[in-house]
């Protein structure tokens, strides 16, 4: 189980991802938000660790909304970070 610190970690490196997700593809919040099936102040609550543990199912949502798979958000620089910290 994860402690608070990286529970926080965890969060701060999914909004990273999704911000640079959203850059590289040029898409606002809404346009993300109407491609996902989830609303606008969910994303906005992750960027802001308002909506604390993130769920699973709006991850998969987000994904789709990409166009992306789970693996491909998760295959990043930003994660095998994250996993060095959570280990460490």
């Amino acid at each position: 189980m994860m402690n608070e610190k990286n529970e926080r970690i965890f969060q701060q490196a999914v909004a990273l991802r999704i911000k640079r997700l959203c850059a590289e593809r040029q898409m606002t919040v809404s346009a993300l938000a109407e491609a996902a099936g989830v609303s606008s102040s969910t994303i906005y609550g992750i960027f802001n660790q308002a909506q604390k543990n993130v769920r699973v199912i709006t991850i998969l949502k987000l994904c789709n909304g990409f166009g992306i798979s789970p693996i491909e958000f998760f295959n990043t620089g930003i994660m095998d970070a994250l996993e060095r910290e959570v280990e460490g």
